[in-house]
């Protein structure tokens, strides 16, 4: 499966490629709101899941992304991840709809668990 990776630290964006590689999974990574967006859109319909770190670089936000990519692509999985209290984050019902939150620091098979509750919500198939 596909899986869409904005996150601006390199060693948590490698480290997160590097689980989902073993497990199977395709990850394009992205370092920004503008890079995701223009990823999504260069493998149209393909990326089956996004991670997407909520506070990006330059002040745009995760959830800014999710709303986006959203509206291209309805049939998408999202994962929020955050190292703020999940609680504590600022997002509109549209965004926090569907979207799975995951706190950081989380261990590798928190995540793998995540990713396959986020896809099985969708009704969709991990292989595809």
């Amino acid at each position: 499966m596909k899986v869409l990776v904005v996150e601006d630290e390199q060693l948590v964006r490698e480290l997160l490629c590097f689980y989902l590689q073993r497990a199977g999974h395709e990850p394009v990574e992205a370092t920004s709101a503008p890079e995701a967006i223009a990823q999504f859109r260069l493998h149209e319909g393909s990326i089956r899941l996004v991670l997407c770190d909520y506070s990006l670089p330059a002040g745009e936000s995760g959830a800014t992304v999710v709303a986006t990519l959203r509206r291209l692509n309805a049939q998408t999985s999202f994962v929020l991840m955050s190292g703020y209290p999940l609680d504590a984050l600022a997002l509109p019902p549209e965004v926090r709809r569907g979207v799975v939150l995951l706190q950081k620091p989380f261990m590798a098979e928190d995540l793998m668990s995540i990713v396959r509750a986020a896809v099985q919500a969708k009704g969709l198939s991990a292989a595809a």
